[in-house]
């Protein structure tokens, strides 16, 4: 049979048909088939005739394609299915053989291949190759592809066949069973279109997950460069974002993927699935899920907010003790263990996904585990595999990046975590991971350093059980938890009896008070967390991370309570399902001691997301509304009785007490009896140090004018002495003995000066202290009114004079009969009033030092800073504040606006200049 080409190609093949039907062809004519094809595709593909127009064509859709971040996904170039090859090289080129790429990736292209039209099975599977755009290799595949399923599989000839029953039957069962279903979709899916309002219509496809949307959710991501992160492992290994929620001021950790990016198998059924087990997920040591969002391209993940440091970026340089790596690997096993009991496996572990708080890096306390649940599900790979199982390993080089978790049985896929968790604990004592390079971990050989050494043996041993080569033999995370090693090294902290008593004073004050509490805990930040952990781990005797029945018991035991207040507590707190043991998770126990720990901008943060319309006021209604979505059996009544009984609690001093039923910031404030206490001590503490001060600098005050005049007499006196002993040497001074004997007075002065210097005391006490031996050991420290007096019996003032006294005597000679001296030693008088000079400037200088001080002291405790300004909660809702361009407005009707931050500042510094004015005695 000749074949010609050209216009002559369609008449040979239908006549190829009919003679195939009549069955005149043999199965040997397939070869001649083969070259029709070969034929009709060197004609469809002019650029493709060699090798090197090949290559060019390749690199030109590979460069249309990159300069559109085509290719910034790993998944990008997933090879197409059959169905979608029909016709695949004319979509991406023009009829003169150039490309088209421009118009695919403005959407002006149709679906040729009506992939719209497949049974939900296939189309699922085809999803994510629906996204990108093929390269060159894959349209020469698929061309060929095309033309075998065109011509032998499926050939025109054969469509009158295909529509009988028996034929579908036959040669597509699986389509021909689900028939019935696929009708039934398709009604649903013509429902699915909708009006926009402007005329355009939307499909409900699968890119739709059931999450909220997040354009409605209220949240800014900040993904400034100038942002500061302890460790930036944290946002560039993990991919971990902050966000902020634009009404309540709370902060999320968000966690964001490309839906395109999303595993093969991955649909909305599997990450609702995801969802709901990872909010079930309340552990204290797992990083908590509390919302999930999506839009048109990428799903949202937000967790909680919680500044840290990878154990990645402390592993080589840590110098924490035994407890301190047992207290980190316990609650690392904590979050694994708990996780795996609702199905959460990691599969994902790298040392970057241990959190340590920031506050604690010296002495770890509340680590936190993050990955759990997404390997499979929303990712498929992670930046190293140092950690991963031997096992994962292996069929991650076998199957690829999208296939080796389904090769991985189920029944290892714990010991998988296990032998990851003993990477863990091996990095903590070693100082580096076992294996330095994939290979090396996927051959299961590994050694101890002499690091282990260091360490209890116990520490070998658990090493050795979790990474054992036989992934049957490994120990879980949950029989680990129980190992000697963390029993000995590992201890609940004390504090246990108080804390269970304020848990069940808790439980039984009034249903608004503890809702309010629940409320609450959106707040918190790790600070705050960090110390309700510390009181939550002291209930914690098993290390579990979660509180049982039992742990209550012992604790109401401990602390004298009744046994019936556990069963309370454990009604209240607990979430269990029907069936299982009931257990108190960690952020059902903040909510006892929220009230406790909030402060600062958590508290602004609280009243604000209640005051909805900005009026700087709480309503019982805006109250009663956000408490009633944590609780239905609350009533506006109990409600009202809460907001009643903090307008009650309020004292004179913060200008309360009047039932109006609403709440200003002042009134929020004293909801939290806790923080009211804590600030009473505060203004207690600070009265007493006022009236401290206060006293202390009228006590200088009183002194300090006695203290200047002695200081002056005593430098005038000296510098008397010390002109007297010039002439008294002086030969040309005619009166040179009568300025010796003058000496003699002025000695005396200085002597009696010292001997009572000024103070409380006279001068009869002042010798008492002089010559008591004890007198010394009373003086622990020099009053701001007796250190004049204090400081001269701890030098022996009295004794300050004798050994000049004595010298200027011998100078002066004999006295005569009139008191005259008989013979005077000029030269030895000098020398005398020399030394007392020089002594008592010495003494001087010491005491004008000292008095110095004491003035500065008294001048620092006395004038005290000017107040600050009053500070609204933000601008959000609120009036024009002053300064603002909404002022004119504010101006003309009469409001002069609310004072704001800057105010505040102007005031403070107004103040402060004016105090300074006044006391240089600027007017």
């Amino acid at each position: 049979m000749s074949i010609e080409r050209g216009a002559t190609m369609k008449v040979t093949l239908l006549d190829l048909g009919k003679a195939f039907v009549k069955g005149d062809i043999a199965l040997d004519d397939v070869k001649e088939v083969g070259k029709i094809v070969a034929e009709k595709g060197k004609t469809r593909l002019k650029s493709l005739q060699t090798y090197q127009s090949m290559k060019s064509f390749k690199d030109q859709v590979e460069a249309q394609l990159s300069q559109r971040n085509i290719y910034s996904s790993k998944n990008a170039k997933r090879s197409l299915k059959v169905t979608r090859s029909k016709s695949m090289f004319a979509t991406i080129t023009n009829p003169d053989g150039s490309l088209a790429i421009d118009d695919m990736l403005a959407g002006n292209f149709e679906d040729r291949h009506h992939l719209n039209d497949l049974p939900d099975g296939r189309q699922d599977r085809k999803r994510f190759n629906r996204r990108q755009l093929p390269g060159s290799a894959e349209v020469a595949d698929l061309l060929a592809e095309e033309a075998v399923f065109a011509n032998l599989e499926q050939p025109w000839w054969l469509q009158s066949c295909m529509q009988q029953q028996t034929c579908q039957r036959i040669c597509f069962p699986a389509e021909f069973a689900t028939r019935h279903k696929r009708q039934q979709d398709g009604d649903h899916h013509a429902e699915g279109h909708h009006d926009d309002g402007h005329g355009k219509h939307h499909v409900d496809d699968e890119h739709h997950f059931g999450l909220e949307n997040w354009d409605e959710a209220g949240y800014t991501l900040d993904e400034g460069e100038d942002m500061h992160w302890p460790d930036m492992l944290v946002p560039n290994r993990l991919g971990l974002v902050e966000a902020v929620h634009r009404k309540t001021s709370i902060m999320r950790f968000c966690y964001i993927r490309a839906k395109h990016d999303l595993p093969p198998g991955t649909g909305p059924k599997e990450v609702r699935n995801l969802v709901r087990m990872l909010q079930k997920c309340d552990h204290v040591n797992v990083l908590m899920l509390h919302e999930a969002y999506e839009d048109a391209d990428h799903i949202y993940f937000m967790y909680e907010h919680y500044p840290c440091v990878t154990l990645q970026s402390l592993v080589e340089h840590h110098t924490w003790t035994q407890e301190d790596m047992v207290s980190i690997f316990r609650e690392a096993l904590a979050a694994t263990a708990h996780a795996s009991s609702l199905g959460l496996l990691h599969m994902s572990w790298t040392l970057c996904h241990v959190l340590i708080p920031a506050s604690r890096v010296k002495n770890p306390l509340m680590c936190k585990v993050f990955g759990h649940g997404l390997m499979g599900c929303l990712l498929n790979d992670t930046p190293d595999h140092i950690c991963w199982a031997p096992e994962c390993l292996e069929r991650y080089h076998q199957a690829g990046v999208n296939g080796f978790l389904q090769k991985v049985e189920a029944a290892i896929r714990p010991q998988c975590d296990s032998w990851s968790l003993g990477t863990i604990v091996y990095s903590l004592v070693c100082h580096r991971p076992p294996a330095l390079s994939e290979q090396q971990a996927q051959s299961k050989k590994w050694a101890f350093t002499l690091a282990i050494d260091d360490v209890d043996p116990e520490a070998k041993s658990l090493i050795e059980g979790l990474m054992d080569p036989m992934a049957e033999k490994r120990i879980t995370a949950n029989k680990a938890l129980h190992h000697e090693w963390i029993r000995r090294r590992w201890r609940p902290p004390l504090g246990a009896q108080k804390v269970y008593s304020n848990l069940v004073d808790f439980c039984e004050s009034t249903r608004a008070k503890r809702i309010f509490g629940r409320f609450l805990t959106r707040f918190l930040d790790s600070h705050h967390l960090i110390q309700i952990a510390q009181c939550f781990y002291s209930l914690d005797l098993r290390g579990s991370g979660v509180l049982n029945f039992k742990e209550l018991q012992i604790a109401a035991r401990l602390s004298g309570k009744p046994a019936s207040t556990a069963e309370t507590v454990l009604d209240w707190l607990a979430r269990g399902a029907p069936g299982k043991e009931k257990e108190i998770s960690f952020w059902r126990f903040a909510e006892s001691m929220a009230e406790e720990v909030i402060d600062g901008r958590a508290l602004r943060h609280a009243f604000e997301s209640l005051d909805d319309d900005g009026s700087e006021v709480v309503s019982a209604e805006e109250l009663f509304i956000d408490l009633h979505d944590l609780d239905d059996e609350i009533t506006m009544e109990e409600v009202i009785e809460h907001i009643a009984n903090a307008e009650l609690g309020m004292g004179e001093e913060e200008g309360g007490g009047v039932a109006d039923h609403a709440i200003d910031y002042n009134e929020f404030k004293q909801l939290f009896p806790v923080r009211v206490e804590r600030m009473a001590k505060l203004k207690d503490r600070s009265d007493f140090s006022k009236a401290g001060n206060d006293r202390i600098c009228k006590a200088f005050q009183d002194i300090n004018p006695q203290v200047e005049k002695w200081i002056r007499m005593m430098e005038q006196t000296v510098l008397t002495i010390q002109d007297l002993a010039s002439k008294a040497v002086d030969n040309r001074n005619d009166n040179a003995p009568e300025s010796a004997k003058a000496l003699r007075k002025y000695f005396a002065k200085i002597d009696d000066n010292l001997k009572h210097p000024p103070g409380p005391l006279d001068a009869k006490e002042m010798m008492a202290k002089f010559k008591s031996t004890r007198s010394k050991s009373h003086i622990s420290e020099y009053g701001y009114n007796t250190y004049m007096q204090d400081i001269g019996i701890m030098e022996d003032w009295h004794w300050l004079m004798v050994n000049e006294l004595k010298s200027l005597k011998s100078a002066l000679g004999p006295v005569g009969a009139k008191g005259a001296a008989l013979h005077v030693d000029a030269w030895k008088a000098h020398d005398a009033a020399d030394g007392a000079a020089m002594k008592v400037q010495d003494m001087l200088q010491r005491v004008r030092g000292l008095h110095e001080e004491y003035a500065s002291f008294t001048d620092m405790l006395s004038s005290r800073e000017a107040p600050m300004g009053e500070a609204t909660l933000s601008g959000r809702g609120l009036k024009p504040r002053l300064c603002e361009e909404e002022n004119e407005q504010a101006d003309k009707e009469g409001n002069q606006g609310t004072p704001g931050l800057e105010d505040g500042v102007l005031q403070f510094l107004f103040n402060s200049i004016w105090e300074l004015a006044s006391k240089c005695g600027v007017g």
